[in-house]
């Protein structure tokens, strides 16, 4: 995590030549059993890295500022599908940070610094074209970690509680495709572009999920459909920190963004992950 006064001198940098206008702040400390074990570091990244970059980027005059949430801030015991004026109950210091962070950057924003937050649901798959995507050697996310058992990278896929109120009882979450999260943010920059320009500015919350919920057994089945093959898997105990179900109400962001998926098929997700996870297993071999 860069210091206060890095960050300030990243503005000033800029300052006379080309001003930055825009941040799009989507670094964070994102693992919940991490954040379990070292909470301190989980808020001092989340939290201050965040509180440092904002104060920053408001001092500097930039207009416009999109932050990554989460939607593992949502109280797990509410009715999905979770909207954002949903309770809110956050059950791991993950969730707790990014919330804090939420509940800051409303406190600073302004006519003339337009705040857009996009809580994400699970985000998955990869770029279609497979030039891009997940490069994590310490991946926690299903998807990804299923097919790292898939090409070898992993012995067994480890599935955590079984006894959850689902109908299958395995966790239940909402998978949206990383390209349409990207899309996602070009549009909240539309948006927070025309609240600037009518001198509006402001905080702006939106859900970023299909308004779909798979439990972990639906996602691992689809992937062996995908693969044509079956995964050897362990179950183990819940991890702490993990609700239930977690899938979303994105009506406001498809009204006021203009935002629509354009990937909501779970297996177009699975397939991109597995073209990305064979041109990373390619490219680690002519090293």
């Amino acid at each position: 995590m860069c210091a206060s006064g890095d960050v300030e001198r990243v503005f000033s940098a800029h300052a006379n030549t080309m001003p930055i206008d825009t941040v799009i702040h989507a670094a964070a400390m994102a693992s919940v059993p991490e954040s379990m074990a070292a909470p301190d570091k989980c808020f001092a990244v989340n939290l201050d890295g965040t509180k440092a970059l904002a104060r920053a980027a408001h001092a500097a005059g930039v207009a416009r500022f999109v932050f990554s949430s989460t939607s593992a801030v949502y109280d797990s015991d509410a009715d999905a599908p979770y909207s954002e004026d949903s309770r809110v109950r956050p059950l791991s210091p993950y969730a707790e940070s990014k919330y804090a962070a939420e509940r800051y950057l409303a406190e600073i924003a302004d006519a003339s610094f337009a705040v857009g937050v996009l809580r994400y649901f699970n985000v998955a798959g990869a770029d279609a074209r497979a030039r891009c995507g997940d490069c994590k050697r310490a991946a926690t996310t299903l998807i990804k970690t299923a097919l790292e058992v898939a090409i070898g990278k992993r012995a067994e896929l480890e599935i955590y509680g079984t006894d959850y109120p689902t109908p299958d009882g395995t966790a239940v979450r909402d998978y949206i495709h990383v390209s349409d999260v990207a899309a996602a943010h070009g549009c909240a920059l539309d948006f927070l572009q025309r609240q600037i320009e009518s001198g509006e500015g402001g905080f702006h919350l939106f859900n970023l999920g299909i308004g779909k919920g798979f439990s972990v057994m639906d996602v691992v089945e689809t992937v062996e459909e995908v693969l044509r093959r079956r995964l050897p898997k362990t179950i183990r105990p819940r991890r702490a920190g993990d609700p239930p179900r977690l899938f979303a109400a994105a009506d406001k962001a498809k009204a006021q963004l203009g935002w629509k998926p354009a990937w909501p098929d779970l297996s177009a997700m699975i397939a991109h992950a597995w073209a990305w996870e064979q041109t990373l297993r390619r490219q680690s071999a002519r090293r």
